[in-house]
């Protein structure tokens, strides 16, 4: 009997240490997300920035011509 309470909680154990693995990645996978997150957003500044100078090139009437 007291093997078969050992056995389970041992079951249990493996389980938790799994359960703990995976939410450690998750955390370190959203931890990395959020240090890239500002350089993602600089950059699509940056690429809509890029896109309204172009479109302001484009439609804005040449002079002199």
């Amino acid at each position: 009997m007291v093997e078969q309470g050992w056995e389970r909680r041992r079951h249990e154990a493996t389980k938790a240490e799994r359960l703990v693995a995976a939410e450690t990645l998750k955390f370190l996978h959203s931890a990395e997300t959020l240090e890239v997150y500002p350089t993602i957003i600089a950059l699509k500044d940056k690429a809509e920035a890029i896109c309204q100078a172009e479109l302001k090139k484009t439609l804005t009437p040449q002079l002199g011509l």
